[in-house]
């Protein structure tokens, strides 16, 4: 139970947040540019944009995000800061994600939201790293 207490869960929240606000507002900017609206099936969606040339950087980009928020809760819990990366990116990742969006069902889904994980980790470990250097 002590180990429970030793999380700051506000910082963790922040990092979802920004985890979750970046992926989205990507999300729908490639969504507009390539012309998939609301009513368009999720399969043809889906299909549209693995056939564009804006799937591999929103892949990145969607990591990218990860380490962001990872980040963020590293810098904010000012401590154990891989831990609260790791523990962001898990509950944005694999927690929301999966209950918004079910499991990835390829190969490639499944290693992004490995390589989110571990960008979530080095984000945190990177937000402990410059803190130490500025004391």
């Amino acid at each position: 139970m002590e180990q429970l207490r030793r999380i700051a869960w506000l910082p963790i929240i922040w990092g979802v947040l920004t985890d979750m606000f970046l992926t989205t507002l990507m999300s729908q900017v490639i969504a507009l540019a390539l012309g998939i609206g609301l009513d368009t099936d999720p399969s043809a969606a889906d299909a549209i944009l693995k056939a564009s040339p804006y799937y591999w950087p929103a892949f990145m980009m969607g990591i990218v995000f990860s380490g962001a928020g990872g980040f963020l809760a590293g810098r904010l819990a000012k401590r154990e800061g891989a831990f609260h990366g790791t523990l962001t990116a898990f509950i944005s990742n694999i927690i929301l994600g999966l209950l918004i969006t079910g499991a990835p069902e390829d190969m490639i889904g499944m290693v992004g939201i490995m390589l989110a994980i571990l960008a979530g980790t080095v984000g945190g470990w990177l937000a402990t790293v410059g803190m130490k250097q500025e004391a």
